[in-house]
């Protein structure tokens, strides 16, 4: 039913099918099949991880299943898909998930990282657990929900990935730092030195200042068709919010005036425009480029 099903998906199924009729298939006897096959099968680790993150994925540019989705940005399933099949389906991929033992994860979280000295972020040789703290962390946490998702095949068994790896996440991990901050004593006069900058990625970071705004690309990406001058308010719509909301900014008299600065180009209903970009603006790390080069 709609809107459980959208209308995309419907056509999907419907092309599907269609294609099983061709072959002289009943797509509902097909269907059934499947189902009792299934019952009577116990899925390995990989395939319930895959179901499982297709239960929570929305399809790229697809906002109306966005919103309904688990996960509230395809580069999710994308982030745990990269990370499973690096890290744990070689160890544990074929093997049932009424059969992972805590064994099994102990010996996923200690693998050997080879050295890497390549990129922006050198990998040091050593334990997964030890040099890729954060990675380690997610991938138990990965194998709890993929293990609690399949516990209709575990008979009652606890899951084994259940909270017991404390001594192995992040035993050697050094002290973090904070990204540094302007005290506020020293913003005036950042803001004197921002104002005397060219280009539209500075007003772009001088906007987002004065309106408050995530360091994401619900800024750069923002259109003229979104603003009210009337009201001096600033409507950003859902599908670019983290918490898939529509949010209301007001727009103080220096964000109008920045505003009011910007030329508007014809075929291009961004503010901060890029006529390099696919996107058509700027992308959000060119202020990280203009902080570091103002030093």
């Amino acid at each position: 039913p709609y809107p459980t099903i959208s209308l995309r998906h419907a056509r999907q199924k419907a092309q599907e099918a269609r294609l099983l009729r061709s072959q002289g298939i009943d797509p509902l006897e097909n269907r059934q099949r499947l189902i009792a096959q299934a019952e009577n099968e116990v899925p390995t680790f990989e395939a319930a991880a895959l179901e499982y993150i297709s239960t929570q994925a929305a399809p790229d540019n697809d906002y109306s299943d966005l919103l309904r989705a688990g996960w509230k940005s395809p580069k999710t399933a994308t982030k745990w898909r990269n990370q499973l099949s690096r890290y744990v389906f070689p160890y544990i991929g074929e093997k049932p998930v009424n059969q992972v033992t805590e064994s099994d994860i102990r010996i996923i979280l200690q693998q050997q990282t080879m050295k890497n000295a390549n990129g922006r972020h050198p990998q040091r040789e050593g334990q997964l657990c030890n040099v890729k703290f954060d990675t380690a962390r997610s991938i138990r946490e990965y194998i709890e929900t993929v293990l609690d998702y399949s516990r209709q095949w575990r008979d009652g068994k606890d899951n084994p990935a259940q909270g017991k790896f404390h001594k192995y996440l992040g035993k050697n991990k050094p002290d973090q730092e904070n990204q540094p901050a302007l005290k506020y004593q020293e913003l005036p006069e950042f803001m004197r030195e921002l104002r005397e900058q060219d280009g539209l990625a500075a007003r772009l970071l001088e906007f987002k200042i004065l309106t408050g705004l995530r360091p994401g690309p619900e800024t750069a990406a923002a259109q003229w068709s979104e603003i009210d001058f009337e009201t001096a308010t600033w409507e950003i719509p859902a599908a670019r919010m983290k918490r898939k909301k529509p949010h209301v900014v007001p727009l103080s008299r220096q964000a109008i005036s920045i505003l009011k600065s910007i030329p508007r180009i014809e075929g291009n209903e961004h503010i901060f425009f890029s006529m390099r970009s696919k996107s058509g603006h700027l992308h959000p790390d060119s202020q990280l480029r203009l902080l570091t080069r103002m030093g």
